[in-house]
């Protein structure tokens, strides 16, 4: 009978109940999606298409705001509302970098003659956004922000109309007593804060990315 042949070394090592468990050395994997990297990615490209900053005048703009495209959350009341009391709280802070609007445009339909390859350093030299035409300007967030200062905006002017409705019934008595004329004085004092408030004209900073 011939000799039985040793067997083999074995990757794998028996245990009492017939199952093997592998010992092989253990190898790394890299895994296929790294969110990091992912991000990374992604961060370069966005940087890459954009074409730097600005600002337009929100409340005086002839090409319409379009909300939706990049982020379908819809505009809710109470959102618009919590926003109008942080205007009047902490102020409209529209300038500020963290609160910047972002346009999606393509860059032919920005005027030429201009230059928006400015850093945030210094908000006084952000230029004013210039566009060729009238067309919807979409951006990818904000539709709260704007709809608060919308609507703020419209109840100082109507405040405003009816305070000088009073002014001038006050001007139009030939004899105002004492009272009437301190109410003047009162009323012509809030009529200068109430046109200072609407004389913010929606200036907003922008950062506009190529579409």
């Amino acid at each position: 009978m011939p000799p039985r042949k040793k067997s083999e070394p074995s990757n794998a090592e028996t245990t009492h109940s017939g199952f093997s468990l592998d010992t092989r050395p253990i190898q790394a994997k890299m895994p296929e999606n790294d969110p990091a990297a992912e991000a990374q990615r992604l961060n370069q490209e966005v940087e890459t298409a954009r074409i730097r900053n600005g600002y337009i005048n929100i409340l005086d703009l002839e090409n319409p705001l379009i909300f939706g495209t990049y982020n379908d959350r819809p505009e809710k009341m109470s959102e618009i509302n919590k926003m109008m009391t942080s205007f009047e709280r902490h102020g409209i802070q529209s300038m500020d970098e963290k609160n910047a609007l972002v346009i999606i445009i393509e860059r032919s339909r920005l005027s030429g003659n201009q230059s928006l390859d400015v850093p945030w350093t210094d908000i006084n030299a952000l230029p004013h956004v210039r566009f060729l035409d009238t067309a919807g300007l979409t951006l990818a967030s904000g539709q709260h922000r704007v709809a608060a200062l919308r609507k703020l905006m419209q109840m100082h002017t109507d405040e405003l109309v009816v305070q000088l409705k009073r002014l001038e019934r006050l001007q139009n008595i030939d004899n105002p007593s004492p009272a009437q004329q301190e109410e003047h004085r009162d009323l012509r004092e809030h009529i200068v804060e109430l046109k200072g408030a609407t004389q913010i004209k929606g200036k907003w900073g922008m950062k506009l990315y190529d579409a």
